[in-house]
This record gives structure tokens, C-alpha cells and sequence, in this order.
């Protein structure tokens, strides 16, 4: 693969995302990404495929590719669908039975991936309102605080990591030292934007919600699933805080040509 991408670039081929078969090492993942990327090519990503193989197969790759910076995604179809399809066909299950399997296998691999992420948390504010955001500290949360910052947006930011804090106060964020500490810094009423694995949506609300006051609005601009939105969004209006789940997408491309 490596000497074929290598092949693309020498033709002049400029591909913004290469679609990657499964790989079963970190070392080879790297080696993909080392060729995609060569030549200052640093705003191509990768994604892994999944090949139709089985649930364990593919969670073994989407595990191995997600610790790879340069690696932003995945794409499972086979694996997901098939099985679920093939029954439906066969009038061995009810459509809706169907449509909630692929989803509950799709939102599996999406938790996969994302666990095998690490976590970085950028609060933003603008004029006398504030805003917060929770990003990763691969190149794509990093590029979100960097536009905001370009945009006008006052930036704080908070990780578990204090070198992922420093990395982004470089930029001109203001750095804070913990959860607490980033709440105190935003003026009320706060607008806190989450961007965190879906597994981890309810603890960063758990971890936040002593901390706020009626009025505050909490933003899930990550991937969860929009049935736990409408309950947490349900559970905190009754403490007086507004959820709105506002899904984001734009990858590691989004610092220039805007997210949606």
C-alpha cells in the first residue's frame, strides 16, 4: 500500500482522504501515514476498512488505527449491515428490528474508535457570552480552537493532560488547571461545548453540572446517539440548563474550509 500511494503522488494524484484495508500493527498504520502524508502533505487523513470481516476482526483494526495520528476514521459496512439484512430479506426479522441492529453495531464501532482516542478539552468565549468546547488532541480538535481563535473567539482550554493544555495556549488560548477552574473562567450565562466520544458524554456532564447555574447551555457536537441527547437534555432542563445536541463534522480540514 505504501508503494502505491507513493505511485499516486508521483502521477500527480492528490487525494485529501486514503481509503486503508485493515491492519493488524501500529508500526505498518504509521507507514501509511508516513507516505500519505510525505512531502508536507499534513492535512491528508486515512481511514480504515473494514473488508466485510467478522465483529472481532474489525475491532481489532479500528482499535490499531485509531492510536494512529493521521488515521480520522472508518468505514464498516459489511460487517455492520449484512447480517441484519440478510434476516430482514429473509422475513426472519421486521424492518425496524433491522434499522435499530445496524444502528446498535455501528454505534459499537463508533465507541471503538473513539475510545482508542485521546481527549482534549477547549472551552471558548466571545464578547460577554461564553462558549466551550471539548476536543481531541489529535490535529482535528486542535484546528477547531485554532479557528475559533482566528475567528475572534476567546479560548479556554482544559485536558487531563497539562502538555495538551500547553500545546493549544501556544495559539493564545487561556489555559485552565481543571474542570472547576475552566467553568470559573467563562461568564455566565456559560455556553459549554462538549466534543468528547459518546461513551464519554455522561461523565463530562456529571463533571460539569455542580459547577453551572440556570441558564448555561451545554453543546454535544460530538457522535452520540440523538435518543441519549433527548434524555439528557430532558434531565437538565429540570436544573434550568438548555442541551442542544449539534452534531460536527469537518475533519482535520476544518481550521480553513469551515465545519459543518
Amino acid at each position: 500500500m505504501v508503494e502505491a500511494i507513493e505511485q499516486l503522488h508521483d502521477a500527480e494524484v492528490e487525494p485529501d482522504v486514503l481509503k486503508i484495508e485493515g491492519l493488524d500493527r501500529c508500526e505498518d498504520c504509521q507507514k501509511i501515514v508516513a507516505a500519505a502524508r510525505r512531502g508536507g502533505r499534513t492535512r491528508v487523513g486515512c481511514i480504515i476498512l473494514g473488508r466485510g470481516e467478522d465483529d472481532r476482526k474489525v475491532s481489532d483494526w479500528l482499535t490499531t488505527a485509531a492510536g494512529v495520528p493521521g488515521f480520522v476514521g472508518f468505514a464498516v459496512g459489511r460487517t455492520d449491515f449484512w447480517d441484519p439484512l440478510i434476516a430482514w430479506r429473509a422475513r426472519k426479522t421486521t424492518r425496524e428490528e433491522a434499522v435499530t441492529a445496524i444502528a446498535r453495531r455501528y454505534r459499537h464501532f463508533v465507541d471503538i474508535f473513539e475510545r482508542a482516542r485521546p481527549l482534549t478539552n477547549v472551552v471558548c468565549r466571545k464578547g460577554g457570552h461564553s462558549a466551550a468546547r471539548n476536543d481531541r488532541t489529535w490535529p482535528h480538535g486542535r484546528q477547531h480552537g485554532r479557528r475559533l481563535l482566528a475567528g475572534g473567539h476567546q479560548c479556554v482550554v482544559f485536558d487531563r493532560s497539562p502538555k495538551a493544555v500547553e500545546d493549544v495556549t501556544r495559539a493564545k488560548a487561556v489555559g485552565a488547571s481543571s474542570i472547576v477552574d475552566l467553568v470559573k473562567q467563562l461568564e455566565t450565562p456559560r455556553a459549554i461545548w462538549l466534543m468528547v466520544p459518546a461513551a464519554a458524554v455522561d461523565p463530562t456532564v456529571s463533571s460539569l453540572l455542580p459547577h453551572l447555574t440556570p441558564g448555561d447551555i451545554l453543546v454535544d457536537g460530538g457522535n452520540s446517539y440523538y435518543v441519549d441527547d433527548i434524555r439528557r437534555a430532558q434531565e437538565l432542563a429540570q436544573k434550568g440548563i438548555h442541551y442542544v445536541d449539534v452534531g460536527t463534522s469537518g475533519g482535520v480540514w476544518g481550521r480553513e474550509r469551515g465545519y459543518c
